[in-house]
């Protein structure tokens, strides 16, 4: 069976690598938006869903795995900074203060899907103008949500995580590895 990432995340191709299971990469271009109706946690899920549904609907016949992460702050969705500007202010924002890191993970194959979510929970140091100059100066904030990658640099910036690393870097592997195990015997 073919396994297929639905996503251009270099973080997520890495982090679905270390499961073992060969697999190929084809990302759907999909208007992503929070369905403000749904919880956070119900919203995420539905996102994972979308992005995978064009690719599972060209390939019935494989396994699609899609996702997403979103940074929850105040009941208010931190996404990815326009500018640099933005970058300083969501920083600033988040400088001594605790933030969930939602994944929203969808499994496909042949018409079926399930669908899961899991919550990490970040606390930031208290920032100061220079320690968010400095940060950002390492020019991977722009493209990350909540301006921060904790795999790399951002890990200066964080008091204390609690939960899953992979869950923050975008893809909780252990759940989606229990998920996977119901496909093996046709893998």
């Amino acid at each position: 069976m073919k396994i297929i990432l639905a996503s251009n995340s270099s973080r997520r191709y890495h982090l679905l690598k270390k499961l073992g299971y060969p697999f190929t990469v084809e990302a759907s271009n999909i208007d992503e938006h929070i369905d403000k109706n749904l919880s956070p946690y119900q919203a995420i899920e539905k996102l994972a869903y979308e992005k995978g549904k064009p690719i599972s609907d060209k390939y019935n016949d494989a396994l699609v795995i899609s996702a997403d992460t979103v940074i929850l702050f105040n009941d208010e969705f931190i996404g990815k900074p326009k500018n640099e500007v933005e970058a300083v202010n969501i920083l600033k924002k988040l400088s001594g203060n605790e933030h969930e890191v939602i994944s929203g993970v969808a499994i496909s194959y042949q018409g079926k899907v399930e669908t899961f979510h899991q919550v990490s929970r970040v606390t930031f140091k208290k920032l100061d103008d220079e320690m968010i100059n400095n940060y950002l100066a390492y020019d991977e904030s722009l493209d990350k949500a909540a301006a921060y990658s904790i795999q790399d640099h951002g890990m200066e910036l964080v008091a204390k995580v609690e939960g899953d690393m992979n869950n923050i870097i975008g893809l909780p592997i252990d759940d989606l590895a229990k998920v996977m195990k119901k496909y093996e015997d046709i893998m």
